[in-house]
């Protein structure tokens, strides 16, 4: 089974402009474990679980938002974001990390 993982920066993960773009899993990896704390404290050299952070899973995969407008979707069956139902479910809320 071929897993693909794509990264996004957006203003608005509903907006149709959004472009999901292929990174290397390491590269997912860092952004996702990245996502893990509060960017706004980390300027402040502060290491703080980021509150904001949503998890999603579905058959197709699974992906993240930072809630600071980075996301990771990583699919299975060679497939892209938009053959998946990943960025809808992170758009609807997923399990917030910090809830």
């Amino acid at each position: 089974m071929a897993h693909r993982f794509y990264v996004v920066s957006f203003g608005s993960l509903g907006t149709p402009d959004v472009v999901w773009a292929p990174v290397t899993d390491t590269a997912f990896q860092l952004d996702f474990e990245e996502s893990l704390w509060c960017p706004k404290a980390l300027i402040n050299d502060v290491l703080t679980a980021n509150r904001l952070r949503l998890r999603v899973a579905s058959r197709h995969g699974w992906a993240w938002a930072d809630g600071y407008g980075r996301a990771g979707v990583s699919t299975v069956r060679d497939r892209t974001p938009e053959e998946t139902d990943l960025p809808a479910r992170l758009i609807e809320g997923g399990a917030r990390d910090g809830a």
